[in-house]
């Protein structure tokens, strides 16, 4: 009987230790989508945040700028901290937007780019083990939004669709499903192509040039296949807005 004891002790230390060694991660979390709430042209918008989520934090910087007045550019940065992964990306786009009075207006712009994901396997029977994969990246998104001078908010959809250039592997996520406890087999792979459905809202209040911001987006995966992920991360930025007003005239001539 004592040993019978001994070998069930024994059982659940070497378990607990192999669920430590073994930790989950998550692959994905939603960087923050680029809301300029612009109605002119020659307005430059650039808004830096930091984010949170349950499993993972960002640091994201969006930059716009209106070419006329109806089209914009944008370039998005983020730098995503994923429960031991690391994803970096960068976007750029385009798109259109409308007016509808002095304060509101819709908007809907796409982008494409490129991250990289790097993956670390904690083991605490050896040494960790770290492997990366490109990330490619398409969106688009339409949102309305209200703009005043002091007060801004927006409501947007994002669709984004990122693809896996090496197909990460998930540990736990076959070992929960499968009870596999052999190293050789126990790894599922995770979806090498993903759609994200990814409602936002934005609200910026402070001043005309320089606001504070507050964003949400959720992110629910569409296709099939299984993904690891972080479902809702929420920032806090700081934003300026430089218009073409703003920018020195030429004296004109004294005659």
């Amino acid at each position: 009987m004592k040993n019978n004891s001994t070998q069930i002790i024994c059982s659940l230390a070497f378990a607990g230790l192999f669920f430590l060694s073994s930790c989950g991660t998550i692959y994905y979390a939603p960087n923050q989508p680029n809301l300029p709430m612009v109605k002119d042209k020659g307005i430059t918008k650039v808004n830096g945040s930091i984010g949170f989520g349950e499993l993972s934090s960002a640091f994201d910087v969006n930059v716009f700028h209106s070419v006329s007045n109806s089209v914009g550019v944008m370039g998005n940065f983020s730098s995503m901290y994923l429960d031991g992964n690391e994803l970096n990306s960068l976007d750029l786009g385009a798109g259109y937007f409308n007016a509808f009075d002095e304060s509101s207006g819709f908007e809907i712009y796409s982008t494409v780019g490129y991250g990289k994901l790097k993956m670390t396997d904690y083991n605490l029977f050896g040494p960790d083990y770290s492997s990366s994969s490109p990330v490619y990246r398409f969106s688009i998104q339409p949102d309305i939004f209200y703009a005043g001078k002091h007060f801004e908010a927006g409501f947007g959809i994002r669709l984004h669709y990122f693809s896996f250039g090496n197909t990460p592997m998930d540990y736990d996520y076959a070992y929960n499903t499968t009870y596999n406890y052999s190293y050789s087999n126990a790894y599922e792979a995770v979806s090498k192509n993903n759609l994200m459905f990814e409602p936002t809202i934005r609200m910026a209040f402070g001043g005309e040039k320089a606001k504070a911001s507050l964003q949400g987006t959720y992110s629910q995966k569409i296709n099939e296949g299984y993904l690891n992920y972080d479902p809702f991360v929420f920032s806090v930025g700081f934003s300026i807005k430089i218009g073409a007003s703003d920018r020195p005239r030429p004296i004109a001539d004294k005659r």
